[in-house]
């Protein structure tokens, strides 16, 4: 049976609605937010679109020194945004064979000592990584990078990043009008809403299998202090996201012995699996 797409609108409910509709029921049009996955457009959603998109390479120094501590904090402009106010940004990391979603912070650099190499407990924290997070301010975006491991554990590295620029200020209220109005008469087909203007001037995040894996939800997973057959442990496990949607696990377990001696161990973390959409604009 061939699915049934409908483009309709209802002066009534004051809605515009793209959307499939199998029973014949204009659920989607009535109700899209109970009904998402039939829902195609509809104003009642909000439609953040891209209107640039930067990219660049980011080269980091190796980690700081061992004194006072091996930790380091360092702000990065990447590139002026151009737009008012802070905007809604998200974007992609890609170092090693590595192409990884950038949303928030991500991890892209550990130390790691196998089990037969593991010093003892006080010199070498299992836990040094280098971290880097996405954000905007007034004018520029911004990568901040927490480096938590000595230049021995934590050499230079670059990374490639891609940064899309959403026409969402953060500092702004989000719109509420109650304007409907559907028009081409500048070029670009506009449908202004309640909740924003969708326009076919810019571009929108969707689902695209010749894109990157986007990660929504959960992407990490911290475990810390516990016991083992009556042994104390300390555990610093995460699970990450790639780029080919798939999890990893990131760190390996550490082991303390309630008598003290420090112990690597490989036991797998209880797993879970990310919610992973391969997105692009």
């Amino acid at each position: 049976m061939t699915e049934m797409v409908k483009f309709k609108v209802s002066p009534s409910s004051g809605s515009i609605g793209l959307y499939r509709d199998p029973d014949g029921t204009d659920a989607a049009l009535t109700d899209p937010l109970n009904n998402l996955e039939l829902t195609i457009f509809h104003p009642a959603l909000r439609y953040p679109g891209v209107v640039q998109v930067l990219s660049g390479t980011l080269s980091l120094a190796a980690g700081p020194p061992s004194s006072p501590a091996p930790v380091r904090k360092s702000d990065h402009v990447l590139a002026a945004h151009g737009q008012a106010g802070r905007p809604m940004v998200m974007g992609k990391l890609s170092f090693g064979s590595e192409t990884v979603h950038w949303a928030g912070t991500v991890p892209v650099q550990q130390y790691y000592l196998p089990p037969s190499s593991f010093p003892a407990w006080a010199n070498k924290p299992g836990g040094w990584a280098r971290w880097l997070t996405l954000g905007a301010d007034d004018t520029n975006i911004i990568c901040v990078e927490l480096c938590n491991g000595e230049a021995s554990a934590l050499p230079a590295m670059t990374v490639d990043w891609e940064v899309l620029i959403f026409d969402r200020n953060l500092d702004e209220d989000l719109p509420e009008g109650d304007t409907l109005v559907f028009r081409n008469t500048e070029g670009p087909v506009e449908i202004i809403t309640p909740k924003g203007t969708f326009s076919t001037a810019k571009r929108y995040l969707r689902l695209d299998a010749s894109g990157f894996a986007a990660a929504f939800g959960k992407t990490t997973q911290i475990r810390w202090n516990g016991t083992v057959g009556g042994s104390i442990y300390n555990i610093c496990t995460w699970r990450w996201t790639l780029g080919s949607g798939e999890y990893t696990q990131f760190f390996e377990e550490l082991l303390v012995t309630s008598g003290g001696t420090p112990t690597a161990i490989s036991r797998p973390v209880s797993a879970f699996t990310p919610d992973v959409k391969t997105v692009t604009v």
